[in-house]
């Protein structure tokens, strides 16, 4: 008995032994549990939490990425806006160019019809210049020919007062020996001339020449009862060299203007004029 007792002490020593064993285990494997519980609910907690700082940092990014689209669907717009605006620019620049093209090509012929004109401007002044000496010329021609024609009326009026008789035919003191040596009549003249003055015509010569104006002078004028219009016949060396037409009379001389063009280069001082008969 007393070994049976023994036997069941060993056993239940090593029953002790063995429950302690793994009581003890089990408890360490308890506090391993629970140790790796408590680590595990820490890793998860800390999981949350960057679940939560990654929610709300979705949050932000779906929030700044609904802006982004938003920002870019704008810009796109504008993007849009600005090359259609670009467009109109480049068709506004092109239109501009193309009127400069024409401006400039405006301007060139502008200026060559500047230049034309400055060209012809300096002709007409040169004519201007040209034509103003030949005025001044002529009024020089013109002054002295007033003066020899007042001349010819004091010397007229000189031999009036001395009482030299003007009648049909006028025959001053410085005409009688140039009308005494022109015959009446030339056989030598061709038909169709005038023929020698008839019996009581008006006779004189021609005293002054104006080839700028295309007139004579002649010594009769109111005082030999010449009229405007009258017409006188022009003998040079006896020869008829053609007409010439009263267009303003004086009391001792008259001015004749030239029926033909080329008398001018014919007549000269001293020719004797025939009254033509009315």
């Amino acid at each position: 008995m007393v070994q049976n007792a023994r036997a069941s002490t060993i056993v239940l020593l090593v029953l002790l032994l063995l429950f302690l064993f793994l009581a003890g285990g089990t408890f360490y494997l308890f506090q391993k549990e629970h140790a790796k519980n408590i680590d595990l609910q820490a890793q998860l907690e800390d999981v949350t939490n960057k679940q939560r700082i990654a929610e709300t940092r979705l949050a932000d990014s779906e929030r700044k990425a609904d802006k982004l689209e938003s920002d870019l669907t704008i810009n796109v717009k504008k993007l849009n806006e600005l090359k259609t605006d670009l467009e109109n620019e480049k068709k506004l620049k092109a239109e501009a160019l193309s009127q400069v093209d024409q401006l400039t090509t405006e301007l060139k012929k502008q200026e060559t019809a500047k230049s034309d004109l400055e060209s012809r401007l300096n002709q007409s002044k040169a004519e201007l210049d040209k034509i103003a000496s030949e005025l001044k010329a002529l009024d020089s021609k013109k002054a002295d020919l007033e003066k020899k024609v007042k001349d010819m009326e004091a010397q007229m009026q000189q031999s009036d007062t001395e009482g030299v008789e003007l009648g049909t035919i006028v025959v001053g003191p410085e005409s009688l020996a140039a009308s005494s040596s022109l015959p009446e009549s030339s056989p030598s003249m061709s038909a169709g001339v005038p023929a020698a003055p008839a019996s009581g015509a008006l006779e004189g010569k021609v005293l002054v020449i104006n080839k700028d104006y295309n007139f004579v002078v002649i010594n009769m004028g109111a005082n030999e009862s010449v009229e405007l219009g009258s017409i006188f016949s022009v003998y040079h060396n006896n020869s008829y060299i053609g007409d010439v037409k009263v267009e303003k009379v004086h009391e001792t001389m008259s001015a004749a203007g030239f029926t033909a063009a080329d008398m001018k280069n014919k007549v000269n001082e001293g020719d004797k004029v025939v009254q033509k008969s009315k």
